[in-house]
């Protein structure tokens, strides 16, 4: 045992600024903080900077960025991924240090998060095939995918609901109605503990820019010109839309990081990795 009471870890005063929709002061004045406001618009300009590419020159554009035959080794794809793995590290990390300084509820909320977002980058990359290159077991190609990974397998296929139809309803779960929901935590007698888990403003506004970025398709059908250039451009839609969850992911990630160490410090528990 560290010698420090229960209550000093547990029960510790909260820091301010943990996340969820805290966006009004008790003053009536807006409450997000600048960097939160800041990091919100990382979606837009990612989008912003692929369009502009995309624009000014296609051939930069399927050559660095993402084209359908040879996306593992571009930008798009290896951005997914990178920022998929390390948000997937890094809140693996935060649920542990949430449960030792007793957060319980928190610890658990963020390693649901870290569980899926390690699933999410594990997936983008086929678990490895996409650049080790092995051969697809008999029996998994025989009876599940060609790939090893499950979001192109034939049951999900031919599901009505596919397994990233049911990603796409969990993290509007866990990132805008989870939130929404905190806004009553008086009312609805929810544990305090859960506010470190709390998606910030930046995160929140990604996911949910990363949704209507992809069901907007229709509409950039109908306002591009005709012609195979821009079918290949609009078959990134969905790729792009992953690199946004993926920077949304990483952005939750580091806030709890923050929040994390705000805590530490409230609760004055000494780091066991330390």
């Amino acid at each position: 045992m560290s010698g420090i009471p229960q209550q000093s870890t547990r029960n510790a005063p909260l820091p301010e600024s943990l996340g969820g929709l805290s966006w009004w002061s008790s003053s009536g004045k807006p409450a997000i903080p600048f960097g939160e406001l800041v990091t919100a618009l990382i979606p837009l300009l990612f989008l912003a900077l692929i369009w502009i590419s995309f624009w000014i020159s296609p051939n930069f554009y399927f050559t660095f960025l993402l084209e359908e035959n040879n996306r593992e080794y571009q930008i798009i794809e290896i951005l997914t991924f990178v920022a998929g793995a390390i948000a997937g590290l890094v809140l693996v990390y935060v649920a542990f240090q949430f449960w030792v300084i007793h957060r319980w509820e928190a610890a658990v909320w963020v390693g649901i998060m870290a569980l899926a977002t390690i699933f999410f980058a594990g997936e983008e990359i086929s678990w490895g095939q996409s650049y080790l290159a092995w051969e697809t077991p008999e029996w998994w190609g025989e009876y599940i995918s060609r790939e090893t990974n499950f979001h192109n397998s034939r049951a999900d296929q031919a599901n009505h609901f596919r397994l990233t139809q049911w990603g796409g309803i969990f993290l509007l779960v866990m990132f805008v109605v989870a939130p929404i929901v905190w806004v009553y935590q008086d009312r609805l007698g929810l544990s305090l503990n859960l506010a470190p888990a709390m998606p910030d403003f930046g995160s929140m506004v990604t996911i949910v820019v990363a949704s209507l970025y992809r069901e907007s398709k229709g509409i950039f059908q109908s306002l591009l010109p005709s012609g195979q250039i821009y079918e290949d451009f609009l078959w990134g839609i969905s790729e792009h839309r992953e690199m946004l969850v993926a920077i949304g992911l990483l952005i939750y990630a580091l806030s709890r990081w923050k929040v994390l160490k705000k805590l530490r410090k409230t609760a004055r528990v000494p780091n066991p990795l330390n």
